[in-house]
């Protein structure tokens, strides 16, 4: 995919991924609306950043790229998965809201790392 291309197609993948969570969460009758604005930054700036950046996100063959992988996997769901537990006093919809948020904060940090190097690089 050429660059121009490329351009073009972030601003609406950003987009459809920034509204999906927050379309869900309002069809099972979520809302908070601080939560669902955060999930919306915070997809639609995965989305736009993935969009950007795709050559590194899809690369798998050095081993590089597997470390830094697991380095973002382990935490981000780690945290998303456990740091959100049952233990809570959250109801179900909250927890899930949480974990999503977790999620999407860990992936977004990760494009905004990919963006800074690629930026160091030129």
């Amino acid at each position: 995919m050429s660059k121009t291309m490329t351009n073009r197609f972030d601003p609406k993948v950003g987009l459809v991924l920034g509204g999906l969570p927050v379309v869900i969460f309002i069809l099972i009758g979520f809302r908070d609306l601080g939560v669902l604005g955060s999930l919306a930054v915070t997809y639609a700036l995965i989305g736009w950043l993935m969009a950007r950046q795709w050559d590194i996100w899809r690369d798998r063959g050095g081993s590089i790229v597997t470390t830094w992988a697991v380095l973002l996997v382990v935490p981000v769901l780690g945290s998303g998965l456990f740091g959100v537990h049952d233990g809570l006093s959250l109801t179900n919809d909250q927890a899930f809201a949480l974990r999503l948020l977790v999620l999407g904060v860990g992936y977004a940090a990760a494009g905004i790392g990919v963006e800074m190097g690629r930026a160091a690089e030129k």
